[in-house]
């Protein structure tokens, strides 16, 4: 395992990696706090908004448009439900 990952951080770097950790990450608290439905969950599109931007970042770096339009398009629709909740 620990081969694995030190091959991966030779290949791509710290940030990619943190960036890639950082897109699973908010995606999954992202999606919690909003399923519970509870009075914290407007902040579930924060960690959303940050998930998308971290997507966009590792879709261009690596060169998958597919990645990368995706993203910018949950970016759009997430900084609206950011607006929407906290403006």
């Amino acid at each position: 395992m620990f081969d694995y990952l030190k091959s991966k951080l030779e290949e791509h770097g710290w940030l990619l990696l943190s960036l890639e950790a950082t897109m699973i990450l908010g995606a999954i608290i992202g999606s919690s706090i909003l399923a519970m439905n509870i009075d914290i969950s407007k902040w579930g599109y924060v960690f959303f908004t940050l998930s998308s931007a971290a997507g966009i970042y590792v879709g261009v770096k690596r060169g998958v448009i597919s990645l990368t339009l995706l993203n910018f398009y949950f970016t759009l629709i997430n900084v609206t439900g950011v607006y929407r909740w906290f403006v």
